[in-house]
């Protein structure tokens, strides 16, 4: 179900989104309040968009602008994503994977040289016949390098440490090759009895 307002006005389309709601399986998300997308030919403006279930407890928000030039200013937010639904709806079903995901970001910089912030955490994890208590961790991306800080949980065991650095190149643009070649992985990993699929 869409409810909302159009605006064509040139130079600036936009939306006014005072109702939307989503159904899966046998639950509706629907908006918490009106919400605003406005797009040109500089990017997408996406104000007040949170998305939640009266019968669940899933909740995105999506605030900021998306640029197709110039500076980008986006965040992020979900709480309590369910994974076997996630992977459903994905169709990718034969993962078997469970869980719920929190996870947070926060995107600045520009289309050619992005900057971003994020974290995650991940509970009850299965995938296929594994289990992980909880799986979670931090990244910064700026000049070409994403810096990771992981850990991963059995019960109170941390089972997986992960630090470091990845050069990656993720401009929002396409590219030949994301991964510079003059660059190597500088990443330090512990594991203790942590299972080979997560490895």
């Amino acid at each position: 179900t869409v409810r909302g307002v159009f605006d064509g006005k040139a130079g600036k389309r936009s939306v006014q989104l005072d109702e939307l709601a989503l159904r899966f399986d046998e639950l509706t998300w629907a908006l918490e309040r009106p919400a605003v997308m406005a797009w040109n030919d500089q990017g997408l403006d996406v104000r007040d968009f949170v998305l939640k279930g009266p019968a669940d407890s899933l909740r995105v928000e999506v605030d900021g602008l998306i640029p197709r030039e110039g500076p980008a200013d986006l965040r992020v937010s979900v709480r309590d994503l369910r994974l076997e639904r996630f992977a459903r709806l994905v169709q990718q079903e034969e993962m078997g994977i469970t869980g719920r995901l929190a996870l947070n970001a926060r995107l600045t910089g520009t289309v050619a040289a992005p900057l971003i912030v994020g974290s995650f955490d991940a509970r009850n994890l299965t995938l296929q016949t594994f289990s992980m208590t909880r799986f979670a961790g931090a990244l910064d991306y700026a000049d070409r390098t994403l810096r990771l800080s992981l850990g991963a949980w059995q019960d109170s065991l941390r089972v997986l440490t992960a630090s470091g650095l990845v050069p990656i190149d993720l401009a929002f643009h396409e590219m030949d090759q994301r991964v510079p070649a003059d660059r190597q992985m500088d990443l330090n990993v512990t594991a203790d009895s942590l299972p080979a699929v997560f490895v």
